[in-house]
């Protein structure tokens, strides 16, 4: 088994599918996001989606997002 964790760079229907199967498992009232909900936060600069991939499957994820604070 290998699992690979990088950042999604580009959505595809798989991105968008995988999506739909993973957020139920968060959240029984949020659909998964849409591909142009993606692409926004994919095109962020203040943050990276991250997915993890095991044999080339995507098995999760990972929103990484940074902001100033006052502290």
């Amino acid at each position: 088994m290998s699992l690979v964790i990088r950042p999604a760079d580009q959505v595809t229907d798989e991105l968008v599918a995988v999506f739909a199967r993973l957020i139920p498992q968060l959240s029984s009232s949020s659909p998964g996001p849409s591909a142009d909900e993606l692409a926004a936060i994919i095109a962020a600069p203040d943050q990276v989606l991250l997915i993890a991939e095991l044999d080339g499957a995507v098995v999760g994820s990972l929103t990484l997002a940074w902001y100033r604070m006052p502290t």
